[in-house]
């Protein structure tokens, strides 16, 4: 319609935005996954170890959302865009999955590989 000249006003894709997707990413998988982890088990996050297997966009709003509620959050899995050091000024702790699934309380996944990291944790 565009092309034919039949719009009467102009049209954004915000759904092939950059910045949506972020927002869907980081903001919306981060909230939604933490009320789903609330409203099932019904525990408190703070003081909680909260281990987040991965830290793309996803993980990263996982992680911000858990630290947030008080949480102590544990980064493990990561790609080559994690901060080890925790330089970042979002993350407490990185460490492998190994060693985070002895302190862990509450374990997610948020990244797209099937591997040793959910057998560690189990």
């Amino acid at each position: 319609m565009g092309d034919a000249g039949k719009l009467l006003y102009p049209v954004i894709a915000v759904n092939d935005a950059e910045t949506k997707w972020d927002f869907d990413n980081v903001y919306g998988t981060g909230q939604s996954s933490i009320d789903g982890i609330l409203r099932a088990t019904s525990i408190l996050l703070a003081g909680k170890t909260f281990v987040v297997a991965g830290y793309g966009h996803c993980g990263r709003g996982v992680a911000a959302r858990a630290k947030g509620m008080g949480a102590r959050v544990v980064v493990c899995e990561g790609g080559p865009d994690l901060c080890p050091s925790g330089d970042d000024g979002r993350l407490r702790r990185v460490m492998q999955m190994d060693e985070a699934a002895a302190i862990g309380d509450v374990f997610i996944t948020a990244n797209r590989r099937e591997g040793r990291h959910c057998k560690t944790a189990l």
